[in-house]
Parts: structure tokens; C-alpha cells; sequence
């Protein structure tokens, strides 16, 4: 939880440094993240600009790849947390100049993958890499689908449910686990939490620094090295190839629209000199 503790460090930050008032006839309309670092980074940067600029600030919800979407459209101003490279609908934004990238919130970036129960590895220890799960599938028995496995993906509308589907396709899991998608962050995070305490085997998605990947001892999968021309391919929702790649390290940053680059330079000019804020407490 100590980014969490320099998040809060850099409200005052922005608060010594920045003087710009906004038009508080005009709101700002920021993404609501669903997950735990996005939630608290939204709300963050919703105090920041209330608080310390009077700004008529709005969260709103929904989808990733919607908020996306709104985003290139300028109908949402700010997304506090977003995996650079990784979405198709920033990159195109970007590409027409409709969205721009700004600082880099995590020295070293975030790391992904797939992960199982530190308990579960103990008792299994030939269960270490992706070629070893089709042989260990029965642990992970589907409740709602006994005959077949459980993977637990992310939620429908994310970037990682998406080369998560098609890593079970082309690794040919698909045929053994069943691709399960949570409601939500809140949701997949209490899944995992449940199995933990539980001791329960489990399979699933997830990525790091954050408060749950730190409260509990995970395992993590061991995948092919990273191939970033297969990755582009992994991460189209029509994916004709049948490469496997490992998880790049991703950058993590604010994402914003253009238009609000231009209405709000100063505002631009301060995140983007703001990077590292986020700390990293996987050592």
C-alpha cells in the first residue's frame, strides 16, 4: 500500500506548484477505473483539481474500452491509469492525433501474467510453466463445468481479457479451461482473495504493483519470451494467428484527450514532468 501513501504526497505536490484555475462552467469529466490503483488514482486527481483549482469535476463509468472510446471523442477529458501500447483504441487515437499520452506514473512499469497460489505450487512443484498446465488442469475444476478446467480472466471490455482469450486459444487451453470473466475489478479481486483465504487452487490473471498482489504470495506462471509482433496480434479481438508471446512490461501513464491538451497546457505540463509517483513494493 505505499504508492498509495505517495499518491496522497503528490496532492500537496501539485498544490505548491500549480496555480491555474479552471472554468468551472465547463466540468472535467474524468474515467472511472474499476480496478484498485485506477480507483484511487481517479479519485486522487478528482481532489486535486476540485480542491486545489476549483475545477467542476465528473467520474464517469464504465467499460475500459468505452471510457476509451470517450475519450477520443473528448466526451471524457482524463483517464488517470492507462497501459501504454496495449489498447487498439489508444493507439489509434493517437495515431489521428485525438489522444495524447502523458508522464510515467511507475518507475521500472507494471508486470502481468498468470499467476497461481504460492500453496498451490508447494504442494505441485512441477506446476511451473504454461506447458505444464494442460497436465495439471484437474486442479482447477470448474464447479459450474466439472468436466473442464477454470481460467480466471479479467473483466469483459479490458485489453487483458482479450490476449488472455487468445492465449487460451492459441496455446490450446481453451479445449481444458473454461475463460472466466468477473463483473468487475472489485469482482476479480474478491475472487482471488476468497480462494487465498480459502486454500483454494486457482488459476487467474493479474498484474503488479498492488495492494493484493502484495498481501498474499502468488506463483507466478512461466510463459515463451516476449514476441512483440505476436503480441500486436494477441491483443486484436479477431486473432487469426496462433502465436503464444509472454507479458511485455508496460509503461503506465495518464491518458487524455487532445482538446483538453490544449485548453489546460499548464495542467499537461505538470503531469507530464510528474513520473515515478506510484512506488513499488514488490521488493
Amino acid at each position: 500500500m505505499g504508492y498509495f501513501k505517495s499518491l496522497i504526497g503528490l496532492l500537496f505536490l501539485f498544490a505548491s506548484t500549480f496555480s491555474y484555475a479552471c472554468n468551472v462552467n465547463s466540468p472535467i469529466k474524468i474515467g472511472a477505473l474499476d480496478w484498485e490503483s485506477g480507483q484511487f488514482s481517479t479519485a486522487l486527481v478528482k481532489l486535486i483539481l476540485q480542491h486545489g483549482y476549483q475545477c467542476n469535476v465528473e467520474t464517469v463509468p464504465g467499460a475500459v474500452n468505452a471510457l476509451e472510446n470517450a475519450l477520443t471523442q473528448n466526451d471524457i477529458q482524463i483517464i488517470t491509469e492507462q497501459w501504454v501500447g496495449r489498447s487498439p483504441i489508444i493507439e489509434k487515437g493517437l495515431s489521428e492525433n485525438k489522444v495524447k499520452i502523458v508522464g510515467d506514473i511507475l518507475k521500472g512499469g507494471a508486470t502481468q501474467g498468470w499467476y497461481i497460489p504460492d500453496y498451490l505450487q508447494q504442494k505441485y512443484p512441477e506446476l511451473t510453466k504454461l506447458a505444464d498446465l494442460s497436465r495439471f488442469s484437474y486442479l482447477f475444476q470448474d464447479p459450474e463445468n466439472p468436466t473442464k478446467a477454470r481460467f480466471l480472466n479479467c473483466p469483459t471490455g479490458w485489453s487483458c481479457e482479450i490476449f488472455n482469450r487468445n492465449l487460451l486459444k492459441n496455446t490450446g487451453l481453451a479445449k481444458q479451461f473454461n475463460n472466466v470473466l468477473p463483473g468487475t475489478g472489485a469482482a476479480l479481486d474478491a475472487e482471488i482473495s476468497s480462494a487465498y483465504e480459502q486454500k483454494k487452487p486457482i488459476l487467474f490473471y493479474y498484474w503488479q504493483p498492488t495492494g493484493l498482489m502484495a498481501k498474499y504470495k502468488f506463483a507466478e506462471i512461466q510463459f515463451p519470451e516476449f514476441d512483440p509482433q505476436c503480441w500486436q496480434h494477441l491483443l486484436q479481438r479477431e486473432n487469426s494467428t496462433s502465436c503464444v508471446s509472454g507479458f511485455p512490461s508496460s509503461t503506465l501513464a495518464f491518458s487524455v484527450s487532445t482538446e483538453f491538451t490544449e485548453q489546460y497546457p499548464d495542467l499537461i505540463a505538470l503531469l507530464s514532468k510528474k513520473s515515478g509517483y506510484l512506488r513499488d513494493d514488490r521488493k
